[in-house]
């Protein structure tokens, strides 16, 4: 068995060499990988024209024909300028022009010389605007297949207008200039399809090697996302331990020195009750919004009534609406009584809660109602309304974004991080249903929401399995 033959990416290795990188401007191996090949190869092929046009008028003038030899060391200079626009300028756009213009001189000085169009020669007109292209683009490419073809047309064309071409130079009767001048032909055709192959193939190593960096990149993400959730479930129960324990001692603390008349430290005590309250709301609203982004959040859908949900919120959220003054009134539709949903309704209850809180922190000394009625014969609407400072109407449609606020002034006045809204809005979803808000400044504000009464078990993939109704007595929140 031979040797393994090396992979494309192996034989490509010489391309990036320091040795090549040094025929080059040094602000031209900061480009893409494309413009970095394009500028190295040009180089080399600066070189290559210094060095073929010496060689070529060399035949010229060892026949005594100064005028086409002189020609030719015209390419070699400007082959050296090739070379030397992208070594000490760093154009390559440049470069290609002068290294085409090398190339048609010596196109239109060889067909001149050995007898016009038919001359072997006249076909290099034919690969000036490839090289063109390969190395400055396709505008180039194109501006050299314009100047080429109209010379070839006005050389074949140029005897029937009377312009007499001379008499062929001897050097086309030499064999081994033939033989040289078709080489060199070959050479160059094979080069430029070499040149092509390269930049594919290098190109190709380029994206599988941005598709590996993506793939470790993907996985270094996928396990950061999973280690913060396990964090968040982690802190969630470490922090709402230890708070609902503070909570706890404050409303007894509250109520003991309320007994005792030790009026002074009662409001400190009802100050960390607050606190505490204000902070477990924060982190639920986190971990929520964390495990809706994870797809961790699991709806669970059960029978349940309405009004003893309505009931769990009022109890909760009355004190909460009571710190600033404002009085709450629950105002539920008749008809609505003894009905039964199937939804969750642990997201329900956090949707309105986070709403009655929204309500309670911009409001003072006024007035906070939950109203519930049927929305049509499947849905149920539900409406919290304010006397509160009211949002502008520039602002409305932002609102519903994560950590997003009316404005810095109330972000400093009423805390909050604003997840409460983007929340509801997510959870409301969830559940199929839509939010909606009519405010305006200084006059309050309605949230609307409205979700079906019976939620389709089979539309969600977050989901756990369906469970009867609840017992009385189930209240945990989300």
């Amino acid at each position: 068995m031979g040797a393994p033959k090396p992979s494309p990416q192996r034989s490509l290795s010489w391309l990036e060499s320091p040795r090549l990188a040094s025929l080059v401007h040094p602000t031209l191996l900061r480009e893409p990988t494309l413009d970095r090949l394009r500028a190295k190869m040009l180089a080399i092929l600066g070189i290559l024209l210094t060095t073929a046009g010496p060689l070529i008028a060399s035949g010229y003038f060892r026949k005594g024909e100064v005028f086409y030899g002189g020609a030719f060391l015209l390419c070699a200079a400007l082959g050296l300028g090739t070379f030397a626009a992208i070594r000490f300028v760093g154009s390559t756009r440049l470069s290609s022009h002068l290294g085409a213009f090398a190339l048609w001189i010596g196109s239109l000085i060889g067909t001149y010389a050995l007898g016009g169009a038919d001359s072997i020669a006249a076909r290099w007109f034919a690969v000036i605007p490839v090289v063109a292209a390969v190395f400055g683009g396709g505008r180039v490419g194109l501006l050299w297949l314009g100047i080429s073809w109209l010379t070839y047309v006005a050389i074949t064309f140029a005897p029937r207008f009377g312009l007499q071409l001379p008499e062929p130079s001897a050097v086309g009767d030499d064999p081994v200039h033939l033989v040289v001048t078709m080489t060199t032909f070959m050479l160059v055709i094979l080069a430029l399809f070499g040149i092509s192959e390269l930049l594919r193939f290098w190109l190709v190593r380029e994206r599988q090697e941005t598709e590996v960096k993506l793939e470790e990149a993907l996985r270094g993400a996928v396990a950061a996302g999973e280690a913060k959730d396990r964090f968040m479930a982690m802190m969630g129960h470490e922090l709402r331990t230890p708070l609902n324990a503070i909570i706890g001692y404050a409303e007894l603390l509250v109520d003991e020195m309320e007994d005792d008349g030790h009026d002074a430290y009662r409001k400190d005590a009802e100050s960390i009750r607050s606190a505490g309250r204000h902070l477990l709301a924060l982190i639920s609203d986190i971990l929520a919004t964390a495990m809706l982004d994870s797809g961790r959040l699991q709806l669970r859908i059960e029978d349940f009534e309405l009004a003893e949900v309505l009931g769990e919120i009022e109890a909760t959220i009355r004190p909460l609406i009571g710190e600033q003054g404002n009085a709450f009134h629950l105002e539920a539709d008749p008809s609505l009584a003894g009905a039964t949903l199937r939804s969750d309704p642990s997201k329900l209850r956090q949707i309105l809660l986070n709403l009655l809180g929204n309500a309670a922190k911009f409001t003072e000394r006024g007035e906070i109602t939950l109203r519930v009625a049927p929305c049509g014969d499947e849905r149920i609407r539900f409406e919290v309304q304010d006397t509160g400072i009211g949002i502008a109407a520039d602002v409305q449609e932002n609102i519903w974004g994560e950590f997003v606020q009316a404005d810095d002034s109330s972000t400093r006045k009423h805390g909050g991080i604003g997840l409460g809204l983007a929340l509801v809005r997510r959870l409301a979803s969830l559940l199929d249903g839509e939010v909606s808000l009519e405010s305006a400044p200084g006059e309050g504000s309605t949230f609307r929401v409205i979700i079906p009464r019976a939620l389709d078990p089979d539309a969600h993939g977050r989901r756990e399995d369906d469970v009867p109704a609840r017992s009385s007595g189930s209240s945990s929140t989300t």
